[in-house]
């Protein structure tokens, strides 16, 4: 099947299950369009292996700036910004898609010889942190440096996921080097923090506790061999022996997971409990029906009181995940899955939804605006979600409310490509028939091409996501 045949009209609505918000396509495994990409590579690897790779999708490494060689890190003689640069920058943010090449993160290059005067004194790309007056490293004040910020457990969402996404976290004695450094003024040369600290492991990894009111699925650890990465399906059935409903899910993944994404699989055939490599005949894919996405290492959703997603009795499910291992040991991955449930059916059922709109073409060094629509509901629905995807030229993403009563007001604003804001509605808000959702996302073209809806990362997307519920 050739992925052109996939794209042909002005936009298409692939969804799991329901009518409202759809133009009634029902191919569910095109929602790996959406949460493969959702995040950055974060491995310096020559080449990818996705599950997309059987639509036609190849990533290709950027070129990257040389990261200084490695230093030991108990040369006392070392200056301190050059064991962070070595020791920190270079094998967990300077990594591909991340803090390197022509379009990094936040503007942000974490490789070479410029990086020390990138932050010092600099304000952040973060709007929410640059209106809080937080620059991305601030000498003598920690915790008005935005580095510091962002590698600690994040306390204001605005700020967006912490760092490093997807890999491990830093240890204590790591973020106490750098914060150490910042108090010390931050300097390029000199030796202002113990080269020890370095050495912390980092942060262990914990499941979360299993439901009181659900259950949990253990995909158990399994290897991915040095600088390479693995994708798995692992089918488990659901253990509730009649129809349940879900009110939350939980994720938590050891590091270095690129994504998670959970379906319901109708394939009687999947062998249970039985660790299955991507197939790129796309077996996999059929049958397949999208119930849930993390990008996060630790995600969770809870939907409103009163409002449920059906769970039938006994149900295959199918736990995907796919991991990049940039390191030179093979290390594990591993998920753990909470579902919270209720036996009682809940006053409304939510749907899910996934509009992709594969018309528009950025020319090269230039800044585009492409607007559409998500398509009109016949009935009265209440929104409960709203998230968006769009590659690392995407600037901005907004959506707003079209038509009826608030029409014209702005519902979502995301600046950031590679953690894209999740906007929860509680209450929900309502949309009447005859509205719909209107979507205007910027983009930056600095490259010498046009540049065209596609699956690598050198393409662009344009994707709205989320949850909604029938009005009674």
């Amino acid at each position: 099947m050739k992925k052109k045949k996939f794209f042909q009209t002005k936009g298409r609505y692939f969804h799991c299950p329901g009518d409202v918000f759809s133009l009634h396509y029902r191919i569910p495994y095109l929602s790996i369009i959406f949460f493969t990409f959702m995040k950055r590579y974060r491995a310096g690897l020559l080449a990818f292996s996705l599950s997309a790779v059987v639509l036609g999708i190849t990533a290709c490494r950027e070129s990257e700036p040389s990261a200084p060689a490695d230093v030991h890190i108990h040369n006392q003689d070392v200056a301190s910004f050059e064991l962070l640069q070595t020791e920190l920058f270079a094998k967990s943010c300077a990594l591909s898609g991340c803090h390197v090449g022509s379009t990094p993160t936040g503007g942000l290059v974490l490789a070479g010889l410029t990086t020390h005067e990138q932050l010092i004194n600099i304000d952040p790309v973060n709007t929410a942190a640059k209106a809080d007056g937080l620059k991305r490293v601030k000498p003598g004040q920690p915790d008005n440096s935005f580095l510091l910020v962002k590698l600690k457990a994040i306390t204001k969402p605005e700020y967006g996921a912490r760092m490093p996404l997807g890999s491990h976290e830093l240890s204590d004695s790591q973020i106490e080097f750098i914060r150490t450094w910042i108090t010390q003024g931050a300097p390029k040369t000199g030796k202002v923090a113990d080269p020890n600290l370095l050495t912390g492991e980092h942060g262990e990894f914990h499941p979360p506790d299993v439901p009181t009111s659900g259950f949990q699925i253990h995909l158990p650890p399994f290897s991915i061999p040095p600088n390479s990465e693995r994708e798995i399906y692992f089918m488990k059935r659901s253990p509730n022996t009649s129809d349940v409903y879900v009110t939350k899910f939980e994720v938590a993944m050891r590091g270095h997971s690129h994504h998670f994404i959970l379906y319901r699989n109708s394939n009687s055939d999947i062998p249970e409990g039985v660790v299955r490599d991507f197939d790129p005949t796309m077996a996999d894919f059929l049958g397949l029906s999208f119930q849930l996405g993390s990008q996060e290492a630790s995600f969770s959703y809870a939907f409103p009181e009163g409002v449920g997603l059906l769970l039938p009795a006994r149900s295959q499910l199918d736990l995907n995940s796919h991991y990049v291992n940039p390191g030179s040991t093979a290390e594990d991955g591993e998920v753990y899955l909470n579902v919270h449930t209720q036996s009682q059916a809940p006053a409304r059922l939510a749907q899910s939804f996934l509009y992709s709109d594969p018309n528009f073409s950025l020319p090269p060094n230039q800044v585009t605006t492409h607007t559409g629509y998500v398509p009109t509901q016949p009935d009265d629905v209440d929104l409960l979600m709203l998230t968006s995807h769009m590659h690392k030229h995407g600037t901005l993403f907004r959506i707003y409310k079209d038509g009826g009563v608030d029409n014209g007001k702005l519902l979502y604003e995301n600046d950031r490509w590679d953690t894209p804001k999740v906007m929860t509605f509680n209450p929900p808000l309502r949309f009447n028939k005859g509205q719909r959702l209107r979507y205007e996302v910027t983009y930056n073209n600095t490259t010498p091409q046009t540049l065209k809806f596609g699956f690598t990362s050198e393409d662009e997307m344009c994707v709205v996501v989320g949850y909604y519920a029938p009005v009674k």
